[in-house]
């Protein structure tokens, strides 16, 4: 954890990591620094970054996993397709299980 959130912010600059030059300003790091790395809706932790690539993509990014090894996601507390913001106030921590079966509703059954 260390190695990730303490250089996360708006304006962080990019940060050297094993040789690898990783852009520190994601929103998704400034959700899990404000506002923690617990699911919302299951409360699974996230404790451990993965330092990652997209498939044809050249620039790493760090992930962040639980102990077995599920994806910590940011969610829209409000739905991009209800006119919910990509701004961290309409974001919150989310375990990919979670998210993906919240889908685009307000909230999980």
């Amino acid at each position: 954890m260390d190695e990730v959130l303490p250089y996360t912010g708006y304006n962080a600059p990019k940060r050297e990591y094993i040789g690898k030059m990783v852009r520190m300003n994601s929103l998704r790091y400034q959700v899990f620094k404000k506002k923690g790395v617990r699911c919302v809706s299951c409360g699974v932790i996230g404790d451990h970054f993965i330092l990652e690539y997209h498939r044809g993509d050249n620039n790493p990014h760090f992930n962040l996993y639980t102990k077995n090894g599920i994806l910590m996601t940011k969610d829209h507390v409000i739905p991009k397709c209800m006119g919910g913001m990509n701004r961290l106030g309409n974001l919150q921590p989310m375990c990919v299980t979670c998210n993906t079966r919240k889908g685009d509703k307000l909230c999980v059954n």
